[in-house]
């Protein structure tokens, strides 16, 4: 039987300017691994961490290049989509993580 962990479901709503709003949910499996899915508009992206640091995948997220966590997120696309389409659409998703990054910042900073 698998075991519970706290907080193991979290989501984060948001409307950045010149974007879609966000949603963002976060499975955490254990305190190195989760799952992050991405939802803008019609379009939603996944992407799998097994090892991210005890810190959490929030903080992994803001540490790492739009670029990485895109690429992690449209992983599993591959082959789907012609070479135009991957263009706009990963231009698009960088667009969204750099969004979920600055969101995850703001969360983290002491209220003033």
């Amino acid at each position: 039987m698998a075991a519970l962990i706290p907080n193991a479901l979290r989501i984060y709503r948001f409307h950045p300017e010149n974007l879609d709003p966000i949603a963002v949910y976060i499975e955490e499996f254990s305190p190195t691994s989760s799952r992050m899915t991405v939802q803008c508009y019609a379009q939603a992206w996944t992407a799998y961490w097994g090892a991210h640091g005890e810190r959490g995948v929030e903080n992994f997220v803001i540490t790492c290049s739009a670029e990485y966590v895109a690429d992690n997120l449209t992983w599993g696309n591959n082959g789907l989509f012609t070479k135009a389409m991957e263009k706009r659409q990963a231009t698009y998703l960088r667009r969204i993580v750099q969004a979920i990054q600055s969101e995850f910042r703001a969360q983290q900073e002491p209220a003033q």
